[in-house]
């Protein structure tokens, strides 16, 4: 068996410090000179712990092995006891490649396989391969999978299929317009939020003067100055941020497959069999309601996770505009299409979910009554937010009322929800695993109830139309089972064949 590459320590010993940073900073910067025992002791712990850890990444790289047989990855890891592990190419739903600081420096990469399965082996990770290695894992893979997915089918057109349509690809107006959407500009808040203790020397003037903030408006032209390089610092950082991670975005796709590459300094690339696709979703926030932008994500049975916390590498530009989201879908998964005559819940959907009493917001109040905390000076703050949090609530239920609609065809079932943000999304009748059909005592005497539909994913993805007419749950109940029996009908009939 093989082992892994040995800056695989390095990387991982990278992570350890990265990860640990922040208590770092605080426990010998900011307050490194307290004698406080639970920051002294903790800083005793902290030094422990990466010691102890950066002795099991060694001692991990020693005893995990892997080698790559014909259809499958054999792993063997344990420090105290040995695990093999079996995971067939078969069980492979997307595959994930990333590139970050570290890797670069090295000249190397990462790929992911990622599973069906939950669980320590959910996923089989390279966190670093030399580049040819990884071309060579990703074709031998691909290579695999295809012969046993073609086994009892007619030979596919090589030409065919090998053939790449690029469908997307970001310019500089779509950054720009994405670090708008995101507000991403807004990141400067925080970080002058940060400062401010240590800006505060700098000022021409005593802090603790009654008259500071007089003295800074009254100075029209120092005031102005300050309003203009604040805008601008914020708008290049948001720029900056938004150009790093979603510059040189591209989806393109093949007869099977969807990819999808992203990043300028840590570059990520993702690709997925279409026939994998379990559903799609696009959702929309109130800012990209505002300027009709939506982000489409591929629902899948295979896990997306990242070392670095990034957004999920599943999701296609996140603000393309609505049209082209749709015309997209249309081009990468033509079996999906999207249905215009949609229904809308009844009118007595809306007084059950205004008398449904709020948890959240009870919860919230009883604390906020308890500990009445003081915000800006204002006496009895407390009530002000209970009210504020009301007002959230009961709009967001309103305004879900009014975007909740549904509709299935032939082989689709299409639903959107959602009160501040809203999700369409659609599906397939042959990737639902389950549909429950419930009804409460309020809705019984108003003829309505509630269906929940489970889509394959990992884990099992449920979703809620709840207080439609009792009379569409029930025919989307028969239509769900005509579907399964016609998907069975045909597996046999394929199976004979």
């Amino acid at each position: 068996m093989i082992k892994y590459h040995p800056l695989t320590i390095l990387y991982q010993i990278f992570q350890l410090i990265k990860n640990s940073l922040f208590l770092v900073i605080i426990l010998f910067v900011v307050r490194g000179s307290s004698d406080f025992w639970l920051l002294k002791y903790g800083r005793i712990a902290l030094i422990l712990f990466i010691i102890v850890r950066i002795v099991f990444i060694i001692i991990g790289w020693f005893t995990r092995k892997y080698e790559v047989k014909e259809h499958a990855f054999h792993i063997k890891e344990g420090i105290f006891s040995t695990v093999n592990s079996t995971i067939p190419f078969s069980k492979i739903q997307n595959v994930k490649r990333q590139t970050n600081f570290f890797h670069r420096l090295f000249g190397v990469t990462s790929v992911t396989f990622e599973t069906a399965m939950d669980g320590d082996d959910d996923a089989i990770v390279f966190q670093v391969v030399t580049k040819q290695q990884a071309a060579y894992l990703l074709s031998l893979v691909e290579a695999k999978k295809d012969q046993q997915e073609t086994v009892g089918e007619a030979e596919p057109n090589k030409e065919q299929a090998n053939k790449q349509v690029t469908h997307f690809r970001s310019s500089m107006k779509d950054v720009i317009r994405a670090s708008f959407t995101s507000l991403s500009f807004l990141a400067i808040i925080p970080i002058l939020f940060a400062f401010y203790d240590d800006i505060l020397p700098l000022l021409p003037f005593d802090p603790d003067y009654d008259g500071m903030f007089q003295s800074i408006v009254s100075n029209f032209w120092l005031m102005g100055f300050l309003i203009f390089a604040a805008v601008i610092i914020s708008v290049i950082i948001g720029m900056t941020r938004t150009f790093l991670r979603y510059g040189k975005f591209e989806i393109s796709s093949d007869d099977s497959q969807i990819f999808i590459k992203r990043g300028m300094i840590s570059t990520s690339y993702f690709s997925i069999k279409k026939s994998k696709v379990q559903a799609v979703e696009i959702t929309q926030s109130s800012l990209k309601r505002l300027f009709n932008m939506a982000e489409v994500k591929l629902i899948s049975t295979g896990k997306t996770k990242s070392d670095d916390n990034e957004q999920e590498i599943n999701s296609l530009y996140p603000f393309l505009p609505y049209n082209k989201a749709m015309e997209l879908i249309q081009e990468i998964l033509p079996d999906y299409e999207s249905i215009d005559n949609m229904e809308r819940l009844p009118k007595q959907a809306l007084w059950i979910k205004l008398l449904e009493p709020s948890w959240i917001w009870i919860i919230a109040t009883v604390a906020l009554a308890y500990f009445k905390p003081a915000f800006l000076s204002i006496e009895q703050a407390w009530w002000i937010m209970s009210s504020l949090l009301f007002i959230i609530v009961y709009m967001n239920r309103i305004l879900d009322f009014f975007h909740t609609q549904y509709a299935i065809n032939s082989n689709q079932f299409q639903l959107r929800k959602g009160g501040i943000t809203t999700m369409l999304i659609m599906t397939k009748a042959w990737k639902m695993v389950e549909v429950e059909v419930s009804q409460n005592r309020f809705q019984r005497k108003l003829d309505l109830a509630s269906v929940k539909t489970s889509i394959r994913a990992t884990p099992i993805r449920n979703e809620w139309l709840n207080h439609v007419p009792v009379i569409f749950a029930n025919h989307f109940s028969g239509w769900f089972q005509t579907s399964e029996q016609k998907l069975y009908k045909k597996i046999k009939k394929k199976e004979r064949g």
